[in-house]
């Protein structure tokens, strides 16, 4: 529950940060005329922006960073979610290894 609730606030958290990276000039939120559009459309926007930059995405749509902060953010999401990847698989095997040992 704990893992869940933390990889909710980080999607949270990493859409707010696009969408705050993304609200200036040159950025894709003005280029799509975000700024205009009511609370929802700029959340579930963002959050689509946000994931479709971390390297397992399935989202099919091709996202342009068009400024050095947006750069700069998805270098950094794509590290952290790298980090937090091999963290998860690091404990599911150890998990898995004590489980076997006490059989």
């Amino acid at each position: 529950l704990a893992v869940i609730l933390a990889s909710l606030v980080s999607v949270h958290v990493l859409g707010s940060l696009w969408f705050a990276v993304g609200d200036t000039e040159g950025g894709w939120v003005i280029e799509e005329q975000l700024h205009q559009a009511v609370l929802g459309r700029q959340y579930t926007r963002s959050l689509e922006w946000a994931l479709s930059k971390l390297p397992p995405s399935s989202l099919r749509i091709v996202v342009e960073l068009n400024t050095p902060a947006e750069r700069w953010l998805g270098i950094i999401a794509t590290c952290c979610i790298l980090l937090s990847s091999s963290l998860f698989v690091s404990v599911v095997t150890n998990t898995m290894a004590d489980v076997n040992r006490k059989r």
